[in-house]
């Protein structure tokens, strides 16, 4: 049962993975070619400015709900009712302070503003995504496949009205509402599965559930500080034409990362399972996890390195020769986040939120630190490295934070030992 539902998942999300990979490497060069740095620039400020507002919706809420949804199933009308209230004025909230934020500090080009008041729209879109519940049942043929339809009418629209620099507010409101479609596919599974309630809009009617959900929101926060802000300081300290180079370069960094997330999707919801009723189930689970991770992440990174500049100039084009420096810095984050997403999430999965908001944000510390004090001398290129540095760091932590808990056995102990158990056998015969 262990090995087919493991099995069942990772060709779910396999096919999803696969998906993932080929419609960016078909929309990616469509859309360096076509907008150019300078406006590649812009559009990946206005999105990771949003994302930052977005945490009031999209950070902790789902991470709570995969993690109580694994864990008690039967409260699963209970938390879709609680859930979608708080999101949908959280998001309202987020919106309001995104549009003040637009028009008091943000860049006052008569480009970026739109930019952003559109990019925010993606807070609706998430506040009524439901993925969290069928990843946190381990459905994740539903969440395949919904994310399939999702990429496929981004990818055709893309390829289809984004042309030319002029073309970014069109690319921003493709990028914003093809995920609504995904999530009418997980509205529409859920209702076959529960009576869907209406949002629980009253405020008390959320205590249960917020006070993790704010404690995994500022998590969020500090992991998108160390994983965007660079970012968006770039665009108040450099040109557009270098924020554009580096948002091209962490596009090309994620096609390898993705597979990062696409591990912990497929182990985290059974893992959750499996620390409330069975430590030795879950240390099977932790031990594939791991071993999982290691093969895939190291060679993803080692490749990356090794093969940054072909693969820069044959994705983004000879227009963007200067991301090659930056792909090469930045492909070492693959092999720190997994490591951060891995031990980060025994903490979550064993209820040490605060332990958790610790490691992170020493994390995002940093990696202000770092930025402010390195991006006015060495500008992108400081960027690749502060997020790299921030990744351990989180890593690091989260790991000695963990200690106690059940955890996998490192590959040379098991190896030692099954050495050991052969020559003991040999000596008896």
């Amino acid at each position: 049962m262990l090995v087919k539902k493991i099995l069942s998942n990772s060709a779910a999300l396999l096919f999803l993975e696969v998906s993932s990979k080929t419609m960016p490497l078909l929309t990616l060069p469509v859309i360096a070619r076509a907008l150019g740095p300078a406006s590649l620039g812009r559009v990946g400020f206005a999105i990771s400015l949003a994302g930052f507002f977005g945490l009031l919706v999209s950070s902790g809420f789902p991470t709570y709900g995969v993690r109580e949804v694994a864990q008690r199933p039967h409260d699963g009308q209970a938390l879709i009712a609680q859930l979608l209230g708080a999101r949908l004025c959280f998001a309202v909230l987020a919106y309001v302070l995104l549009v003040a934020f637009t028009f008091t500090l943000a860049p006052t080009d008569s480009f970026t503003r739109p930019l952003i008041l559109c990019a925010g729209l993606s807070l609706f879109v998430a506040s009524v995504d439901l993925q969290w519940l069928f990843s946190g049942l381990s459905r994740m043929w539903t969440v395949a496949l919904a994310g399939i339809a999702s990429q496929v009418v981004n990818a055709g629209l893309t390829i289809w009205l984004v042309g030319s620099p002029g073309h970014a507010l069109r690319l921003i409101l493709i990028i914003v509402l093809s995920p609504a479609l995904a999530g009418l596919v997980f509205l529409w599974r859920a209702r076959q599965q529960f009576v869907l309630p209406q949002p629980a809009l009253q405020p008390r009617r959320w205590l249960s559930i917020l006070p993790g959900c704010v404690t995994l929101s500022l998590a969020g926060l500090m992991s998108l500080i160390y994983d965007q802000l660079d970012l968006v300081l770039l665009r108040y300290f450099r040109a557009d034409d270098e924020a554009g180079v580096y948002v091209a370069a962490c596009r090309v960094m994620n096609l390898a990362l993705s597979f990062v997330f696409f591990i912990g999707q497929v182990y985290f919801p059974l893992i959750y399972q499996a620390a409330k009723e069975n430590d030795e189930q879950e240390e099977r689970y932790l031990q594939l996890m791991w071993n999982t991770t290691m093969l895939i992440a190291l060679p993803l990174s080692i490749a990356g390195m090794i093969l940054a500049r072909p693969l820069t100039l044959l994705i983004l084009g000879p227009q963007f020769a200067a991301a090659v420096t930056l792909v090469r810095w930045l492909m070492p984050n693959v092999v720190a986040t997994a490591l951060a997403i891995y031990f980060g999430g025994r903490l979550i999965q064993h209820r040490r939120d605060r332990q958790y908001l610790i490691s992170v944000g020493a994390g995002a510390a940093s990696n202000i630190v770092l930025n402010l004090l390195l991006m006015p001398r060495l500008g992108a290129l400081a960027a690749a490295l502060t997020t790299f540095i921030s990744q351990l760091l989180v890593a690091g932590l989260a790991c000695y934070y963990s200690r106690g808990l059940a955890r996998h056995r490192p590959l040379t102990v098991k190896v030692a030992s099954y050495a050991a158990m052969r020559i003991r056998a040999f000596s008896r015969s």
